[in-house]
């Protein structure tokens, strides 16, 4: 594999990272309707609504105006392939466990956290630096919530269902 760098805007890693998530959210949609137990349609769906919730925070950056310098900013791009070919790799059939759907979606965030961590390193603009440095440390902040509640989960005979 070459390790030929691009230039892309920051809006562009960004929007890469959101439509990721909603491939992400899809996927466990998708598992969380075939799931058969109630403990492990609850469990995808927390991990959807958290996937979901980090796709509309990634929206609403994307919209700040105070973010708007930031995004348009040019950097040379660390090749990405990692992340998504993950993602692409996620294969959730329905013999799939809940559990072997989030061994995959811990393996996203491991993948996304360590690009996020990359691109924060790589740029010399600290406003850069400190945009994805933010991101990840969101993104971070997320993930630890959701092993919490995964643990919860893991734990209870029978979780309440959720609330609509």
């Amino acid at each position: 594999m070459s390790e030929q760098q691009t230039y892309k805007q920051v809006r562009d890693v960004v929007v890469r990272i959101r439509d990721a998530h909603q491939r992400l959210r899809d996927a466990l949609e998708e598992s969380r309707s075939r799931a058969s137990d109630s403990r492990s349609r609850h469990m995808l769906e927390s991990l959807r609504q958290e996937e979901q919730e980090l796709q509309s925070s990634l929206a609403k950056q994307l919209k700040n105006g105070d973010s708007q310098k930031v995004l348009d900013t040019w950097l040379q791009y660390t090749p990405d392939a990692e992340l998504f070919e993950t993602l692409e790799q996620i294969d959730f059939r329905p013999e799939m466990s809940a559990e072997e759907v989030v061994a995959c979606k811990q393996k996203f965030d491991e993948d996304l956290t360590a690009l996020l961590r990359q691109l924060k390193e790589a740029t010399a603009t600290p406003s850069v630096e400190e945009f994805f440095g933010s991101l990840l440390e969101e993104i971070e902040t997320r993930i630890g919530q959701a092993s919490w509640k995964l643990r919860e989960f893991q734990g209870d005979e029978d979780p309440p269902e959720p609330a609509h």
